[in-house]
């Protein structure tokens, strides 16, 4: 018995020998078996209720008996000969121990949480304009041979650049045309150089949903300088659009403009 705590109860000449063990616990000093002092004899019905408060503070859970289970259990005791009385074996260590931890069972058992990948938004199809009156269709562009954005193969078409976001992602959509086309003359991207800070920019995805873009800002640069194609291609911090086409003066050797005019717009609606 853990503390040398234990409990006799002798009744009528018969022995019941009830070993109890005195689990420690905060305010043990309390404790009805928490101490060493001699108490007086009690009654049986006293022994019976100091039996089930020591049994119910080691954490098991017991019924009231009723008062004609007790008078029917002392009085079988009172006549049952010490050779038949029966005595309870007093719980070992290692079963104590065995108990589990309830908070530590508890914090074991909580599941893991788990973040919800969710599907990639729909490409985009189409982009309106309706200041400088542009309805135009939208397919997607890769890279070109030399790592920049690759462009539609007709005048007619704007490209979008598949490697970077897609219309309500967070991040930057970009969206290129040309400004004229050989053979054809002035393309979809013309007059996109016209646009001013305010105004409107729709695009609609392959699922029909609608996003609604207002122009914040436009800049011009030249098509050698790469210091800005972070901002263009990789910026994370905002919902945003990006129109771009050639402008400036054209080579004929090199079939090239020598700037470009960026569009920024920002999302403002769905």
């Amino acid at each position: 018995v853990r503390g040398g705590h234990s409990s006799y109860a002798v009744l009528s000449g018969a022995f019941l020998t009830i070993a109890l063990l005195a689990i420690p616990m905060n305010g043990c000093g309390n404790h009805p078996l928490g101490t060493t002092r001699q108490t007086p004899a009690r009654s049986p019905s006293a022994r019976l209720a100091a039996l089930t408060a020591a049994t119910v503070a080691r954490g098991t859970r017991v019924s009231a008996p009723s008062t004609t289970a007790v008078s029917t259990s002392l009085a079988a005791a009172a006549t049952e000969t010490p050779a038949a009385a029966s005595t309870v074996a007093p719980a070992s260590d290692e079963a104590v121990e065995a108990i589990p931890d309830v908070a530590e069972a508890t914090a074991t058992a909580e599941p893991e949480l788990v973040q919800e990948q969710l599907p990639p938004r729909a490409a985009p199809v189409r982009v309106m304009i309706p200041r400088i009156g542009v309805n135009a269709r939208v397919i997607p562009v890769g890279e070109a041979p030399d790592g920049s954005m690759d462009s539609p193969d007709n005048p007619v078409d704007v490209g979008w650049w598949d490697v970077g976001s897609r219309p309500g992602d967070q991040g930057s959509t970009v969206l290129g045309g040309h400004v004229d086309y050989a053979g054809y003359g002035a393309a979809v991207f013309w007059n996109l150089k016209l646009l001013r800070v305010g105004d409107q920019v729709t695009v609609v995805s392959a699922d029909n949903s609608r996003w609604e873009f207002t122009v914040s800002e436009i800049d011009t640069y030249s098509y050698s300088d790469t210091t800005v194609l972070d901002r263009i291609f990789r910026r994370t911090d905002h919902q945003g659009l990006n129109l771009i086409t050639c402008t400036g003066i054209f080579d004929p050797r090199s079939h090239n403009y020598d700037q470009r005019v960026v569009v920024y717009t920002t999302l403002t609606g769905t």
